[in-house]
């Protein structure tokens, strides 16, 4: 991808992430110089980013990027999402992902609302402890 390449070019020490579920998209912004790979599919890219040993972000989501908007309600968003993210590392780390370039996100606004975003954001300590003390990135937009 031309601005991989690009960034790459004119920032050499800045780190590089692309979220994606795409697998040939993945495969492609690591050749063109992308650190890292957030892997929005919570899971679905882990045998592939092994192989590659790139950093990995694995984001908690529930089914696909079509389906998740139907799949907003929790009991309890952080035991749920923590309890889903420990699953999703562990299948990372049983497919190869080194323990060290693994990164945790609670998937904030993915499969949530406001309120459920919310709580993650004020429990991000417990999710961190929850799902296995793991380096944890919280991705917050304007969605």
């Amino acid at each position: 991808m031309p601005i991989i390449t690009a960034v790459r070019r004119s920032y050499p020490e800045m780190l590089i992430s692309c979220d994606t579920f795409l697998s040939p998209v993945a495969e492609q912004v690591l050749d063109d110089g992308a650190d890292l790979i957030n892997d929005i599919s919570a899971g679905t890219l882990q045998e592939k980013l092994s192989r590659r040993n790139a950093a990995c972000v694995q984001m908690h989501t529930r089914e696909t990027p079509a389906t998740m908007n139907k799949l907003q309600h929790y009991a309890d968003v952080t035991a749920d999402a923590a309890r889903k993210q420990s699953q999703s590392i562990t299948n990372a780390l049983d497919a190869g992902v080194k323990r060290w370039i693994v990164i945790a996100d609670p998937g904030i606004g993915f499969t949530k609302t406001a309120a459920p975003s919310k709580q993650l954001l004020h429990e991000a300590a417990p999710f961190h402890r929850l799902s296995g003390h793991f380096p944890l990135l919280l991705g917050v937009n304007r969605k």
